[in-house]
């Protein structure tokens, strides 16, 4: 049964800042006034991509639910480079990537500031991150839950057997008799165990309580033995095909 992993993609395009009154900001003083336009635009001394592929977290509650989604990150790069007053703007995604888009461009080092007649100024920038979650292997990795490791995760025993010996489900209740495939994510942690368990069922008809029952018997699974990397047991992320075919 082949295990597929979860791929970060992370979409970054770079723009020059709305004004003051696209953000519903107040008109700033003259004294410390925040440009939209400059003569020469602020721009970071290192490559954006590689710092954000390297520093975002893919939040656990996000990576579960397959939440994915763009934030509108807007923020003012000041007079000596650092970055200040970073904001959400429009639709928010949920499971935390408005919160890790707004950490991971707040920890950012600082830029070259915008300039106007040769004079550092303060200046609005924007930049839309797009997070999404694609079936495949990946190469990057995240400090929280590792999705590529040297050593995978694995069981000492048979998954699917183990799920098939256990699921318990009362015949009067199979609606629906052969659901076929779905798929089951969770994180195993450093000590083996099992945690974050999800169903995705793919719009296959599955009622919650046959739902509630897979999500049981996975979570009763005997330990796992954790993904190694750098000869250290780190937390993984898997998401395997079962089939359900209930007579």
């Amino acid at each position: 049964m082949k295990i597929f992993f979860k791929l970060l993609i992370l979409a970054v395009t770079l723009r020059p800042s709305l004004s003051a009154q696209e953000l519903n900001t107040p008109a700033p003083q003259a004294k410390n006034e925040v440009l939209s336009m400059v003569e020469v635009l602020p721009k970071a001394p290192y490559n954006i991509r590689d710092y954000l592929s390297k520093n975002v977290r893919y939040p656990a509650k996000a990576m579960e639910s397959d939440i994915q989604g763009t934030v509108q990150i807007t923020f003012i790069v000041e007079k000596d480079g650092s970055i200040s007053t970073v904001k959400a703007n429009g639709n928010r995604p949920g499971g935390g990537l408005t919160e890790e888009a707004i950490r991971v461009v707040r920890a950012m080092p600082k830029w070259q500031p915008g300039m106007n007649k040769g004079v550092p100024v303060r200046t609005f920038f924007a930049i839309p991150i797009t997070f999404k979650l694609e079936d495949d292997i990946i190469v990057d990795k995240d400090t929280t839950v590792y999705r590529s490791v040297q050593v995978p995760a694995k069981a000492s025993y048979d998954y699917t057997q183990y799920i098939s010996q256990h699921l318990k489900y009362r015949k009067e209740n199979k609606a629906n008799p052969n659901v076929g495939k779905v798929y089951v994510s969770f994180i195993v942690e450093k000590n083996g165990s099992l945690s974050h368990i999800n169903i995705d069922h793919k719009g296959k008809e599955m009622d919650n309580q046959l739902e509630e029952e897979l999500k049981r018997v996975v979570s009763t699974m005997p330990k796992w033995t954790p993904a190694q990397h750098k000869g250290l047991p780190v937390r993984s992320y898997l998401r395997m095909p079962i089939n359900i075919y209930l007579r």
